[in-house]
């Protein structure tokens, strides 16, 4: 094995896809019954266009509950135990404070950067080593600046195959769902269109929490691992 051979594994995007799809299939109906919580309000921000300021603030702020949940009962179902939705929304919402500051630090940081046409490499730059913030606070309950700082030390010496698999999975996951709509409902902007997006926006989300926070563990664990001790070499006897 190369050196380059188990940072390359890290990233081993069929491998956690698939591990992903099995979570799921193991536990379809509570997985998504957590998903439904923010359907009302995806339809609403597509029908409107993300036009309506509160309804889009308040949008992103129960998606970022319900991607903690999922993170949460992702973890729990890897351990093959069951998924309760009412309890994983339970030990999410006791973390509620601790999860609006990381959002408030994230959005604000991203958009004091992106309001400059200079700011804009270093807010992607920050939205790429923050990613895992939220993980961070679910589950390794960490403060929201300990979660911020433990996902920049997962994103060090990895921030380019990081951002290329953010693009790549934000691409699989939500350009399927737009494409899935256009295909039944064409390129006509209506209310049915927008539920169909937000439906399947919905049935997708645990099938990418699930990835993110399998992407998480594993990184997580290549970080703590100990480096291998170098094998010594036994001096060669000597001939008399």
């Amino acid at each position: 094995m190369t050196v380059d051979e188990p940072a390359r594994a890290e990233f081993d995007i069929p491998h956690l896809m698939r591990q992903a799809i099995r979570i799921y299939a193991a536990h379809p109906i509570p997985l998504i019954l957590i998903a439904l919580v923010d359907l009302p309000l995806r339809v609403i921000v597509v029908d409107a266009g993300l036009w309506l300021p509160v309804v889009a603030v308040a949008s992103v702020a129960i998606g970022d509950i319900v991607f903690a949940t999922l993170t949460y009962a992702t973890a729990t179902a890897r351990r093959d135990s069951t998924v309760n939705p009412l309890t994983s929304y339970r030990i999410v919402l006791a973390k509620l404070i601790t999860l609006l500051e990381l959002l408030v630090r994230q959005i604000g940081a991203f958009f004091l950067l992106l309001i400059t046409l200079v700011g804009i490499p270093f807010a992607l730059r920050l939205l790429v080593r923050w990613i895992f913030g939220i993980q961070g606070v679910v589950l390794n309950d960490l403060n929201a600046k300990d979660a911020i700082s433990h996902s920049c030390g997962l994103a060090a010496g990895r921030f380019w195959r990081l951002a290329g698999t953010m693009f790549l999975v934000f691409a699989l996951f939500y350009v399927a769902s737009g494409l899935a709509a256009w295909i039944v409902w064409g390129w006509e902007t209506s209310t049915e269109s927008s539920i169909v997006t937000g439906v399947l926006s919905t049935l997708l989300q645990p099938l990418f929490a699930a990835f993110w926070t399998l992407l998480f563990l594993r990184l997580q664990d290549a970080t703590a691992a100990p480096s291998p001790a170098p094998v010594s070499t036994p001096p060669a006897p000597v001939l008399r």
